[in-house]
């Protein structure tokens, strides 16, 4: 259960309330320090990464006016696993390269990752057209599963064995990538 909804958020950022940004970073680190570690990171990056993913949404939230549709800690993952996954990208070819901080307030660079971040909205948005078209079931699965909750905590939520809880997931999962595949929106924004 998110401690705040979409709206009290988004009016966070337009009125720059700070206790509750503050909370936001309090509540949300612990998912990135975990995104970062388990890539190769420590903690500092996972303290700069939550920074530059709410750096990156509020600059994208006052050019774009974004309504989101889903719960703000989705949207805030899909931010740092994007930022994430470019810095180990650069990482890898660049070895010798020092990460300097102005580096990444390059204006250039926000309006890069800004067009990412763009991107990622539209693939989360056909996502989530999709997924919304799924069983109700199917969507709590899939839900419960990318908020890393177990199998057994799920096939006790859902009043189903474990291995029916696998076996669902797979079911809904491939239905939902059949879905999303066959959708005509799919080519544009992947290519």
């Amino acid at each position: 259960m998110e401690k705040y909804s979409n709206e009290q958020i988004l009016d966070a950022f337009k009125t720059s309330e700070s206790k509750i940004l503050n909370d936001l970073y309090i509540i949300y680190y612990p998912m990135v320090r975990k995104l970062v570690k388990t890539n190769k990171g420590n903690d500092i990056d996972a303290q700069d990464l939550l920074s530059d993913a709410l750096m990156a949404f509020m600059i994208n939230y006052d050019i774009n006016k974004i309504n989101l549709v889903c719960p703000f800690k989705t949207f805030i993952f899909a931010i740092c696993s994007n930022i994430w996954a470019n810095k180990i990208r650069h990482r890898r070819s660049h070895p010798e390269e020092l990460f300097y901080i102005d580096k990444y307030y390059d204006e250039s660079i926000i309006d890069s990752e800004i067009a990412g971040i763009t991107q990622c909205s539209k693939k989360y948005l056909l996502y989530l057209k999709h997924f919304s078209k799924i069983s109700e079931l199917c969507q709590k699965i899939l839900g419960m599963f990318l908020d890393q909750i177990s199998l057994e905590q799920i096939a006790k939520e859902t009043g189903v064995t474990e291995k029916y809880v696998r076996f669902r997931k797979f079911r809904c999962k491939k239905t939902l990538v059949d879905n999303i595949m066959s959708d005509s929106e799919f080519d544009e924004i992947i290519f």
